[in-house]
């Protein structure tokens, strides 16, 4: 194949240096001609574009650009597990400032046996007692000390006075968090909803 092929891009060469010079002078339907043979020359070279032909290595830094890539042409079904982590959601985005993710994230109900509603990277809610609450994660934080955001609702009994959540510091790890729900006074109480996030 590489022989013949070889044979066909020097007879073409040849043609072209002849119209160069003035020798030979190809016509229209000529040059059509040539230019197709040239076209199924190159694809010949190529392998014939074959699926699976075009493999990553054969693809030249650079040359596969965002113009070049067709709107909605890259979907989710087409992107490998796993192939997007943590490190290259950092840096594609507007603006100079890096952007971080959520670890994990919850909303509960903390009232009587603990209800959570939403939630990601949860493994379990583990209810110490009053207003007083463990969340372990399903997948471990990659340190200790990432930043806790919690709020709390407004629940009847406790309004007109300020609530907040105490982060225990002592056993934040890896794997869990302990937060206590307190009021003003201050006193522990079981709040209807518990919204907490986790980053780092």
């Amino acid at each position: 194949m590489a022989t013949a092929i070889d044979s066909l891009r020097g007879i073409l060469n040849g043609f072209r240096d002849l119209n160069s010079k003035g020798i030979y002078t190809m016509n229209a339907t000529e040059t059509d001609l040539l230019r197709q043979i040239l076209l199924e020359v190159q694809a010949l070279s190529l392998g014939g574009l074959v699926d699976g032909s075009v493999t990553t290595p054969k693809l030249a830094d650079g040359s596969v650009t965002t113009a070049k890539i067709a709107d909605g042409s890259v979907t989710t079904a087409k992107i490998a597990d796993g192939s997007v982590t943590a490190p290259k959601l950092n840096g594609a985005q507007s603006g100079s400032a890096p952007v971080f993710g959520v670890r994990a994230w919850v909303n509960f109900n903390g009232t009587g046996t603990v209800a959570v509603r939403a939630s990601g990277n949860l493994s379990s809610i583990v209810d110490n007692g009053l207003g007083d609450y463990t969340i372990n994660f399903a997948t471990a934080l990659p340190d200790a000390n990432y930043a806790v955001v919690a709020t709390l609702s407004g629940d009847s009994i406790n309004n007109g006075f300020v609530q907040k959540v105490r982060i225990d510091t002592s056993p934040q790890t890896t794997n869990s968090c302990r937060i206590s729900c307190l009021n003003l006074i201050p006193a522990l109480f079981d709040s209807t909803q518990v919204s907490v996030i986790f980053v780092g």
